[in-house]
């Protein structure tokens, strides 16, 4: 987006099909799975609308890696720490999530969210609605990129990838040694 005035029209665009928000909790093993579901068949050149757009996640794939096993790390914030700190997502702990009715309901085939998520609030609002009031009360944005999500490939020394805000930008060189599974 160039820099300007962010009108209605660019949050309806950016949020076109009126999902609701809700909040629920979800296990860390089943957060892994939509993980890994979300680049389970993931196109670097062509990418599909079931890859999933997150905050307070951290996570780094590895597309050369057969499907189920492309989550290489991930980091959730911590909830009890007194400054931001990012920690390896707990197969046992509950996180708190909002996402879309639609991903909740099972949509781009996220059955593992539909089937585990215990519902803890119904928010109801429309995603666009939202996005609109936090515009409001938030400007003016600073742009950065968060690192929230890297693709970078296990063979070494690579081109890594970092999603932010839905663009795609071409970092320096990352030489990825190993990572613990």
């Amino acid at each position: 987006m160039d820099r300007g005035n962010i009108t209605v029209g660019h949050a309806l665009q950016a949020q076109p099909f009126r999902n609701t928000l809700e909040t629920i909790k979800l296990r860390g093993d089943y957060l892994l799975q939509a993980l890994e579901h979300s680049v389970s068949d993931y196109d670097v050149e062509e990418p599909s609308g079931k890859f999933l757009q997150y905050s307070g996640i951290k996570v780094k794939y590895d597309l050369a890696k057969p499907p189920q096993q492309r989550v290489v790390e991930a980091l959730a914030i911590c909830q009890n720490c007194t400054f931001p700190a990012y920690e390896p997502i707990d197969k046992t702990v509950m996180y708190s999530l909002i996402l879309s009715n639609f991903i909740l309901t099972g949509g781009d085939s996220y059955h593992v969210i539909r089937d585990n998520a215990e519902l803890t609030h119904t928010v109801g609002d429309l995603d666009s609605d939202v996005l609109i009031e936090y515009v409001k009360n938030t400007s003016p944005f600073y742009h950065g990129i968060e690192g929230r999500i890297m693709i970078v490939n296990s063979t070494g020394i690579t081109d890594s990838l970092t999603c932010d805000n839905g663009a795609i930008v071409t970092c320096d060189k990352v030489d990825i040694v190993s990572y613990p599974m």
